[in-house]
């Protein structure tokens, strides 16, 4: 019996795929995808609940004068977080933000 298991064994030691993909590769392909369908993007108001501690932290850039409302500051949160991200969870966010905006613009203009 352990001869049949066997058998087979090292005779595909060197099985290699005939492709190889990188997350760089899906990162293209999106971006092409995405200029062909490319939907206006739109904006609008969301509800967010926060609590106060973080409500009062931008209200603290705004009095020191980092942002000129609390929305801004938000803005500017967020770009500080993904400046700090490394490159490879810099691309996973990409995908995902462009995947949802694209989502928003389909919503608002109906699937084309």
């Amino acid at each position: 019996m352990s001869s049949l298991l066997n058998s087979n064994r090292n005779k595909h030691a060197d099985v290699k795929p005939k492709r190889s993909a990188h997350i760089s590769d899906l990162d293209k392909k999106l971006n092409q995808s995405s200029k062909k369908n490319k939907l206006k993007k739109v904006e609008y108001n969301s509800t967010l609940s926060i609590g106060n501690h973080a409500k009062n932290k931008l209200q603290a850039m705004v009095l020191i004068g980092d942002a000129k409302n609390q929305k801004e500051g938000f803005d500017i949160a967020l770009d500080a977080y993904y400046e700090s991200l490394p490159k490879d969870k810099k691309s996973m966010f990409k995908i995902f933000y462009n995947s949802l905006e694209q989502r928003d613009a389909e919503k608002f203009h109906g699937k084309k």
